[in-house]
């Protein structure tokens, strides 16, 4: 069935057919008409005499070394498939465990959501050219669009909070750059913070923890690292096990944290640290997407969203 044939049977227009399989969000067409043309679509799924074929599935990829458990990845994960289902599309999760990803064979999706380097990695490799959004994770925006946090704002309203404190002489723990080739985020947030210190009249020292590390060697490296007889104003820590660590060492000291809370086993630390909107990502994530599938040769953008700090 063609869209000439759909519009005959459902008595509507043929330019509102081909804008809604154009844009499923488009607003030129009332929501009682795009509700039956979309139906319609999905049970023909071959309409496609405008050469605009649709699957109404988009693909959410992640991997197994992401935390499935936590607080970030639940709520962006909820976003994306809040979206997806005001834009009439099944969202389908895929963890990959090995170098294939299932949702590129036999056109399962119409575009996907990347949650993980590793993903990127096999996407490369695959020279696939189906529309992807990174969500929270980064490379060459030339390539792809992205949605990321606002480490630079959120780091000035972390040295906004310790100015009104008074805190002069600031410690900055933060990762090696080496950390991930696919997260720019640590490192966004350390340049952040040392622009917005100048901004403050705060002294920062930054401090590198090694990684991989479990929390008895960060205890004993912080200890090493800050004697209790030099203790500085505060310490802002890159995310946040290192912020509940210090806080657990030094429960004088001000500590804040640079990311949400993601490890279990620190249920009653209580400290200022920024959170990540993750509802807010998932969606914007899938309007990126939308926009990618109606308009392929779209420049790439990146999309930052607000961190709020919690105190």
């Amino acid at each position: 069935m063609n869209q000439c044939e759909i519009a005959k049977k459902l008595g509507i227009s043929q330019s509102a057919v081909s804008l809604v399989l154009r844009d499923p969000t488009t607003t030129r067409v009332s929501a009682e008409k795009k509700e039956l043309i979309i139906h319609c679509l999905k049970s023909n799924v071959n309409a496609n005499a405008s050469g605009c074929k649709r699957t109404w599935n988009i693909g959410y990829l992640t991997d197994p070394t992401q935390n499935i458990h936590s607080e970030f990845f639940q709520s962006s994960l909820h976003g994306a498939e809040e979206e997806s289902a005001h834009c009439h599309y099944n969202l389908i999760l895929e963890c990959l465990r090995n170098s294939n990803i299932n949702l590129l064979r036999k056109n399962k999706v119409d575009g996907l959501i990347v949650r993980s380097g590793k993903v990127l990695e096999v996407l490369k490799e695959s020279s696939s050219s189906l529309p992807a959004v990174l969500l929270n994770c980064s490379t060459d925006i030339l390539q792809y669009d992205a949605v990321m946090p606002d480490n630079r704002g959120g780091m000035f309203k972390i040295a906004a909070y310790l100015a009104q404190r008074g805190c002069e002489n600031v410690v900055f723990f933060c990762l090696r750059d080496s950390y991930s080739p696919y997260s720019c985020n640590y490192q966004e947030r350390r340049n952040a913070f040392g622009d917005a210190c100048g901004v403050y009249g705060i002294v920062p020292e930054f401090i590198d923890i090694p990684m991989p590390v479990g929390a008895v060697e960060t205890e004993d490296f912080i200890r090493n690292i800050l004697p209790e007889s030099q203790l500085p104003d505060a310490v802002v820590s890159v995310n946040h096990f290192y912020a509940a660590v210090t806080k657990k060492v030094f429960p004088q000291l001000t500590v804040a944290a640079g990311d949400n809370k993601m490890e279990r086993g620190f249920e009653n630390d209580c400290f200022p640290m920024l959170v990540q909107d993750g509802v807010s990502m998932g969606k914007m994530a899938v309007e990126l997407l939308m926009k990618r599938i109606i308009d392929p040769e779209r420049k790439p953008v990146r999309v930052n969203c607000d961190m709020d700090l919690k105190i």
